[in-house]
């Protein structure tokens, strides 16, 4: 019997997929068999052998037209010390962002500066319980 699980969405199936090709402009599986590559040459450079840039190539060819494909390639370009090649990857993202369904992932220009925003101190139980909020 063959398993109809994704092995790229845990806890979707196959079918799955479908959507989020669309959302893509392409395979799924082949677009996060990509993005992995990246995520992984760039994280775990000393363990994972990959050719990072051959992979970048790769999926802004293939998904060009997909925000989250210049996200991706702003991260690597980011880790190799490439600022000005980041910059141009995040502005074609927040351009192809417009109406696309995954431009909540687009970083705001404060988020993308690193601008830490003020803490603040929310009472979540009145005059027993209080919250901050993280910043990652």
């Amino acid at each position: 019997m063959t398993s109809t699980e994704s092995i790229f969405m845990l806890g979707h199936r196959v079918h799955d997929e479908a959507a989020v090709s669309e959302f893509v402009g392409g395979s799924a599986a082949r677009f996060f068999t990509l993005a992995h590559r990246i995520v992984w040459g760039v994280s775990q450079s000393d363990l994972v052998r990959v050719d990072v840039e051959a992979a970048r190539g790769a999926v802004v060819k293939e998904y060009g037209r997909c925000p989250v494909t210049h996200l991706l390639d702003a991260f690597a370009c980011l880790a190799r010390g490439r600022q000005d090649l980041a910059e141009a990857a995040r502005e074609r993202a927040t351009t192809l962002a417009d109406r696309h369904p995954l431009a909540w992932l687009c970083p705001t220009d404060a988020e993308w500066a690193g601008e830490i925003p003020d803490q603040t101190l929310d009472e979540v139980m009145p005059g027993r319980l209080w919250r901050t909020q993280a910043w990652y």
